[in-house]
């Protein structure tokens, strides 16, 4: 048991240090959009990095402790280990790693796509999963110098949740490579997603971390200090 711990401590704390490389990297790039003069004139793109950086912020707790989960591990010093909680671990950071996904997406678009129009919902394209899930993606047009560019969103849903056919719609846009654009509709779904998976992530990652470190000796110390000093 214990050198299935350690092999797992092995390949928690690779895990750990890659999390903790792409937090890095998001983090320093909601900093340079808030700091870059061009990226704040749009107050839009501005709060958005500052709530990227607000949820790295959050999530910084959780990688180090996962880092001293691993150590712990490898060190021979935690003997206690539960599927229950590995899995429910596994599982928070799948989800927590999905929303980082989905922000990174979106802060390079927002860093890149600095300009902005107004567009229109031309169509609706239908898409099926591997279930048979069916979801219609919104097609939007809009023109820049005369030209005149079409892009299919990367989010769906039913007929309803997404704009009318018509409606207009606005467009932000790479003034370089203007062909480079992504909706307000993106935007928002996109944002609505990571905190979704951020609400699952972060509750299922702090509730496995806390199933593994139960009866550990780490814990066990903690336990003993607050009866002490706090009862």
């Amino acid at each position: 048991m214990d050198s299935f711990a350690m092999f797992f401590g092995g390949i928690l704390l690779i895990i750990t240090l890659i999390f903790a490389y792409v937090v890095w990297q998001i983090f320093g790039g909601a900093n340079h959009t808030i700091n870059d003069d061009i990226a704040r004139a749009d107050e839009e793109n501005v709060e958005d990095a500052r709530e990227t950086r607000r949820m790295m912020q959050i999530l910084l707790p959780i990688v180090i402790a996962m880092f001293v989960l691993a150590i712990l591990m490898l060190t021979g010093y935690y003997r206690y280990f539960n599927m229950v909680g590995v899995g429910v671990t596994a599982g928070g950071v799948l989800f927590t790693y999905i929303s980082i996904i989905i922000r990174t997406s979106a802060s390079r678009k927002n860093v890149r796509c600095t300009s902005r129009c107004t567009g229109r919902v031309t169509d609706h394209v239908e898409q099926e999963d591997s279930e048979g899930h069916i979801s219609y993606h919104p097609v939007c047009s809009y023109t820049v110098n005369g030209n005149e560019y079409e892009f299919t969103s990367n989010y769906g849903g039913g007929e309803r949740a997404i704009p009318p056919i018509g409606e207009s719609i606005e467009i932000f846009y790479d003034p370089v490579m203007p062909k480079v654009a992504y909706s307000s509709f993106d935007r928002k779904t996109g944002t609505t997603l990571v905190r979704w998976f951020l609400a699952f992530g972060i509750p299922m990652t702090l509730i496995g971390l806390g199933i593994l470190l139960r009866n550990s000796h780490l814990f066990m110390m903690i336990r003993a200090w607050i009866y002490v000093h706090m009862m």
